[in-house]
């Protein structure tokens, strides 16, 4: 179900908060996701939030064309629990 952890700005001052963005399938379930996260990452979830993102219309010259969307999951572990992936220091 996830397919990448996606590390933006924003994700890793979520992460401060212990919130985590993941790329996810266009068909993965809430509940799938929190036991994906939970088995990769030997952390427990709290919550799941599912955002689906539409692709954009893209243009060259007279050709145009579309972006695939993307579906993104924020995933709340609990308190004291990190995942082991962000900006390294």
């Amino acid at each position: 179900m996830l397919v990448r952890p996606h590390l933006t700005e924003k994700s890793s001052v979520l992460a401060e908060r212990r919130q985590y963005t993941f790329l996810v399938t266009p068909d993965a379930e809430k509940v799938s996701i929190a036991r994906d996260v939970a088995a990769r990452y030997g952390v427990h979830p709290v919550r799941v939030a599912i955002i689906r993102l539409p692709g954009k219309r893209v243009r060259s010259g007279k050709i145009t064309g579309q972006r695939s969307g993307i579906k993104k999951a924020i995933v709340t572990v609990r308190k004291g629990e990190k995942i082991p992936f962000g900006v390294k220091t």
